[in-house]
């Protein structure tokens, strides 16, 4: 019988001889762990040990693997006698296991899992039910370095190399490819034995081509069985003389710093090792503290992702990754020294140069106060200002009355809180989603339960109504007197919730949203919000603010 070119091909394993004299031990994803049926037409196994690398020059006088599934764990050796016994840990000896696999007699299921030691040495997070395990980048984003299951273990070779570097170790990668064909040895070429075997300095292995011993189901039909099984090693990257094994690559990106004398954009590096500064250094290049303008809307991805970032008066972060000071009280732009700049991750730096505009103006005169006069001040931009007076609002009134006006926000809501902003121009959505937010904290938190302690309540009666009732109670409002901005941001927020109506229509017009524009109609309805904070502090005994911070509030909307 004739037998093809391909066929012969496949079982001397043409293809994954060059696999093992290439790409093994250098693909991106490292395959540590695979084991195939055995009755497979075609089967791949894999595994894998850490190796001293002394060790490398024993491992190659034979095709066997150095460490079996199961072996390598802690134990006790005896020694002398057989009488004196000492604890071996994992390490202890010249091959270590790297993935562990767990089974017990009792009812428990087995698993896999990864060596500790590199599980800690990257701080990985392990979604158990998945088996991803993931670091959080100097960004805080998140980065897969290996994919545990129950058939299949793969790792990334750049933390694999990173470990080794560390240990001063190599990685075994244990290999055994096994294939059947219905034509005999002697059909495909090969007379006599059948056996080869192949060592250089970065692998070895045997490789065999006979007829069936064995009559398993997938052999039934076989003539011949081929096998090719070995090792290859993995060594560590080799060190940088310029950089140690803890250093991070760090780059910086050029921003936007002016212009010249024909209008064009004057550009400059954000390293601060080449910025000047108070203190003489770099005489004639940009000072560190020189402002950076950026539009707007740099915020709205850390807005939009609050279970990760939070964006506060003068300052945004990212969890425990990083962050950095701004200076969002500007009324049009925010602004960001340059030297600041340079402490943000480089991936970061390219997402704010996107948003980076010729400056316009000046920092504001919060920002100029807190940073380089060194003053308390409190926010000027309406969003934040709003939310330093409910907060101080909501405790003030705590500490006198014993009781919360507003109740503290439940965890799934904080984000309503923690994200409110003016809304961009145009951007309608946005407005509809900073209404709703408002109303949250303003509306929806009312303490009904301690209100209606001093209220006579009517079935179905509102909170805004009790909230009335409560406060004509309280000689705040005339009997029958209402509160139009809690009732017009109600019919407001109706509009997103609901579908627009006449109320809403009535709201738009009470707020002057067409005529303003979103950005400074939301603006104006902070601003009615914390005069109505100042206004029930000072009723009720617990203002100690100056009344003049919110003239200067509404001048600077106008």
């Amino acid at each position: 019988m004739s037998v093809s070119d391909n066929e012969i091909a496949r079982m001397m394993f043409a293809d994954l001889r060059d696999h093992v004299d290439g790409r093994l031990g250098a693909e991106e994803w490292l395959t540590l762990y695979r084991f195939d049926p055995m009755d497979a037409k075609t089967s791949m196994t894999y595994f894998c040990a850490l190796a001293q690398p002394d060790y490398l020059s024993q491992t190659f006088a034979d095709a066997d693997w150095d460490l079996l599934v199961g072996d390598g764990g802690p134990g006790y050796e005896s020694y002398g006698n057989g009488d004196t016994f000492r604890f071996i840990r994992i390490g202890d000896k010249p091959v270590e296991p790297f993935v562990h696999c767990r089974s017990f007699p009792g009812a428990a299921a087995s698993y896999i899992e990864l060596s500790e030691e590199f599980r800690l040495f990257h701080n990985l997070c392990v979604d158990s039910r998945s088996g991803r395990h993931f670091l959080f980048d100097e960004a805080g984003d998140e980065i897969d370095v290996a994919r545990v299951s129950p058939d299949l273990v793969q790792v990334r070779l750049r933390y694999i190399k990173e470990y080794l570097a560390a240990r001063d170790l190599c990685l075994l990668i244990f290999f055994e490819y096994t294939r059947t064909s219905e034509s005999s040895p002697q059909e495909l070429g090969v007379e006599g034995e059948g056996r080869w075997t192949v060592v250089t300095d970065d692998y070895m292995y045997n490789q065999f081509l006979l007829p069936p011993w064995t009559y398993i189901s997938a052999y039934a039909s076989a003539k011949s069985i081929g096998c090719l099984r070995g090792k290859k090693v993995v060594r560590a990257s080799a060190p940088r003389p310029d950089r140690k094994p803890w250093d991070r690559d760090q780059r910086y990106e050029e921003f936007i710093i002016g212009t010249d004398e024909d209008g064009h954009e004057k550009l400059f590096t954000c390293d601060e090792e080449n910025l000047s500064n108070y203190f003489g250094k770099n005489a004639g290049a940009p000072h560190f503290l020189t402002p950076v303008f950026f539009r707007r809307n740099v915020l709205g991805k850390y807005y939009n992702e609050a279970r990760r970032y939070t964006v506060s008066d003068s300052y945004v972060s990212c969890a425990s990754s990083w962050g950095l000071r701004i200076d969002n009280n500007h009324p049009t732009y925010v602004t960001v020294f340059l030297g600041d700049l340079g402490n943000l991750p480089h991936k970061e730096q390219v997402y704010w140069k996107s948003f980076n505009v010729v400056p316009d103006g000046k920092i504001s005169a919060t920002y100029f106060g807190r940073s380089i006069l060194g003053q308390w001040l409190e926010p000027e931009a309406p969003d934040l200002l709003f939310k330093s007076r409910y907060e101080q609002f909501g405790q003030k009134w705590h500490d006198e009355f014993g009781w919360y006006f507003f109740k503290p926000l439940k965890a799934a809501d904080a984000h309503y809180f923690d994200t409110l902003h003016l809304p961009e121009d145009g951007n309608q959505a946005e407005f509809d989603s900073q209404v709703m937010a408002l109303a949250k904290v303003l509306i929806e938190r009312i303490n009904e339960k301690e209100i209606k302690k001093y209220i006579e309540v009517e079935e179905r009666e509102a909170g805004i109504s009790k909230l009335e009732k409560y406060l004509a109670v309280r000689d705040f409002l005339a009997s029958g007197e209402r509160l139009p901005l809690l009732r017009n941001l109600q019919d407001l927020r109706s509009g997103p919730a609901h579908v627009k109506g006449e109320k809403y229509e009535r709201a738009l017009v009470y707020f002057r949203v067409e005529e303003l524009g979103y950005n400074s109609a939301f603006g104006e309805i902070l601003t009615a919000a914390i005069e109505l904070l100042r206004s029930l502090s000072t009723h009720f005994g617990i203002d100690d603010e100056n009344p003049e911070d919110l003239s200067d509030l509404k001048e600077s909307l106008t």
